[in-house]
């Protein structure tokens, strides 16, 4: 679903930002004042305009996300076409979560950092583990990690 969404946008907008754009076609000659260029079609030019894909918008009410043009309401962030409020909620990889205790992301899933600790995108309870060796937590006072290997640390030694 998600890829057939990504290449209907592409096709139809072309390669796009967060606003839907990448590179702009031109319009014929017109006056700015009263019309706006969105990617090679004039529209009428209304109160703090933008433009998303062909397609202008007040960006006062309302959000551009990945070529679709949303009510903006308390969302200032996009998660693909989704618009949120990054106060309430997180995006991880397309995918929204309420933000709660979590602040960061480990690929789709969002985590305490105080709690637990993300390895190569696998998720773990910290406990005593500082750091990562591939996808396996460690506590690198009684362990070394070597080419993603661990071993018992051993006073000198080195990788």
């Amino acid at each position: 679903m998600k890829l057939s969404l990504l290449i209907f946008l592409v096709t139809t907008y072309g390669a796009m930002g967060k606003k839907g754009i990448a590179h702009k076609k031109t319009c014929e000659p017109h006056n700015p004042s009263f019309k706006i260029c969105c990617n090679g079609v004039l529209q009428n030019k209304g109160i703090n305009n933008e433009c998303c894909g062909t397609e202008a918008y007040d960006s006062t009410f309302k959000i551009c996300c990945y070529g679709v043009v949303q009510n903006r309401g308390l969302n200032k962030e996009c998660c693909g076409t989704e618009p949120f409020n990054p106060e309430m909620k997180m995006c991880c990889k397309g995918h929204l979560h309420y933000r709660r205790l979590n602040k960061e992301c480990c690929g789709t899933e969002p985590f305490n950092p105080e709690m637990k600790m993300c390895c190569k995108g696998q998720l773990h309870y910290r406990g005593l583990n500082k750091a990562c060796c591939g996808r396996e937590p460690f506590n690198p006072d009684f362990k070394m990690c070597c080419n993603e290997k661990l071993y018992t640390r051993k006073p000198g030694y080195v990788c």
